[in-house]
């Protein structure tokens, strides 16, 4: 028999997600809609092959990621909803995390005023190519 009282008991994952309710997905929703918003609207344009696919991407991804840690550790999206509640959050840290996610938007508003203006010019194969060959093998040879 286990005495010991520092021992918190836990809740199962069940438990947790049925705690949650409907927030954490409409959170999800809201979060991979905020890129392709700023994307497209910016780009003044849905026709946008290339965007279209990292949209897809970015979104499958985002979302099996959640998924997995709903099942795998549903006490941590409850701590992170109480995070964005403001539950014990830092001053610091919420002007931290609001700089982020300003930043990381205008990622994908600048993306989509280049394709809108034309600012850059097409970049080649070959350049993706020659950044992608690991340069630490030429070195450890030589």
């Amino acid at each position: 028999m286990n005495t010991n009282t520092f021992i918190k008991p836990t809740k199962s994952s069940r438990e947790i997600i049925t705690q949650m309710g409907w927030k954490p997905l409409l959170m999800l929703a809201v979060f991979l809609l905020l890129a392709p918003v700023a994307l497209f609207l910016s780009a003044g344009s849905l026709n946008w092959l290339m965007a279209w696919l990292y949209v897809g991407r970015y979104t499958a991804l985002t979302a099996i990621s959640r998924m997995i840690m709903m099942h795998k550790s549903p006490g941590l999206i409850a701590e992170r909803i109480r995070a964005f509640k403001g539950e014990g959050v830092k001053e610091w840290d919420r002007a931290l995390v609001g700089a982020m996610i300003l930043c990381w938007l205008t990622i994908f508003i600048v993306a989509g005023l280049d394709r809108r203006f034309g600012w850059r010019p097409e970049l080649q194969v070959g350049f993706f190519a020659k950044l992608l060959r690991p340069r630490s093998f030429s070195y450890s040879m030589s």
